[in-house]
């Protein structure tokens, strides 16, 4: 462990190009903070507090983000790669993850009205009773998502990846 964290709360801190492999982010609290072409990889984030917080550019892999503090959850993604992370059981609405690479990461039980998903690739990600009302997927990709087992009232999508919503209706599209 390298012991990159040594205080309990940061605010308005710029972390900028730093590997957190393995770093236990646990009990911190971020506010009004940037983390900036990071690396976070098997990062324990038991209790921590991530409040107006911007990953940019950033690596992610193998987070379990259900286990952050839940009573202030405000993060935004952009152009970031995440990789088998979870965000079960999380409010996360008007979170914006425009143009990240979102591979096989869990969104059960999340609440994500009015998220921005537009330009991302959501390769092997599952949604599942997931609340994406007024979501936006415009020209995203690669994206599964049940209608029957997700609510997408409002949610915008882009042709011809929308077709995809169709495939869990057991119909032929010619």
């Amino acid at each position: 462990m390298n012991n990159i964290l040594t205080k309990k709360e940061y605010d308005k801190k710029e972390f900028k190009n730093i590997d957190f492999t393995g770093e236990s982010f646990n009990n911190i609290v971020f506010t009004d903070c940037i983390f900036k072409g990071c690396k976070l990889s098997a990062n324990e984030l038991r209790n921590t507090r991530f409040h107006s917080v911007v990953f940019e550019e950033c690596k992610i892999a193998g987070l379990s983000f259900q286990n952050i503090n839940k009573m202030i959850v405000d993060m935004k993604f952009v152009s970031c790669d995440l990789k088998s992370s979870n965000f079960t059981d999380l409010h996360m609405n008007k979170t914006d993850f425009s143009r990240c690479l979102i591979f096989d990461c869990d969104f059960i039980n999340t609440v994500l009205k009015e998220a921005d998903f537009s330009c991302c690739d959501l390769k092997d990600s599952l949604f599942h009773n997931t609340d994406l009302t007024a979501a936006v997927f415009e020209q995203a990709v690669n994206y599964n998502i049940n209608p029957n087992q997700n609510k997408i009232k409002n949610a915008v999508f882009s042709l011809p990846e929308a077709v995809n919503l169709l495939t869990h209706f057991n119909i032929k599209i010619k």
